[in-house]
C-alpha cells in the first residue's frame, strides 16, 4: 500500500495538492486535487458548498497548463454550486442529473481537449 492509497482525507489531499502546485509539480497537483474532489464528493455530495474552492484551484491549475475547456467547465461547476446556495438554481441531483465534470470524469478523462 502506497502513501497515496493509505491517506484519502480531503484536508490532507488538498494540502499535498497545494504543495505540489507550489513546487511546480503540476501533473501531481492535478491528480491530488482530483482525488481530493473525489473524497469530498463521496462524503458530502456532488454539489456541496465545500467543493467550489477546490474546483477553482483545480481550474486555475488547468488554466496555467493551457487546458482552457476543462478549466472553464470547472469554473462553471463551482459557480453553479455557489448559485445553488444563493438560491438561484435547483440542484441537478434533484433534477435527476449528474453535475458536469465530477471528479471521476476529470480523473478518468484527464482533460476535455
Amino acid at each position: 500500500m502506497t502513501w497515496q492509497s493509505k491517506y484519502n482525507r480531503p484536508d490532507l489531499l488538498l494540502a499535498l495538492a497545494r504543495a505540489a502546485r507550489a513546487a511546480g509539480q503540476l501533473d501531481q497537483a492535478a491528480n491530488l486535487y482530483g482525488r481530493c474532489l473525489q473524497a469530498l464528493e463521496s462524503t458530502f455530495g456532488m454539489e456541496d458548498i465545500c467543493l467550489p474552492p477546490v474546483l477553482n484551484e483545480l481550474a486555475e491549475l488547468y488554466e496555467r497548463q493551457g487546458e482552457i475547456v476543462c478549466s472553464d467547465n470547472l469554473y462553471r461547476r463551482a459557480n453553479n454550486i455557489l448559485a445553488i446556495y444563493a438560491g438561484q438554481l435547483v440542484p441537478q441531483e434533484q433534477q435527476g442529473q449528474a453535475p458536469p465534470d465530477s471528479a471521476d470524469a476529470v480523473l478518468r478523462n484527464g482533460t476535455d481537449s
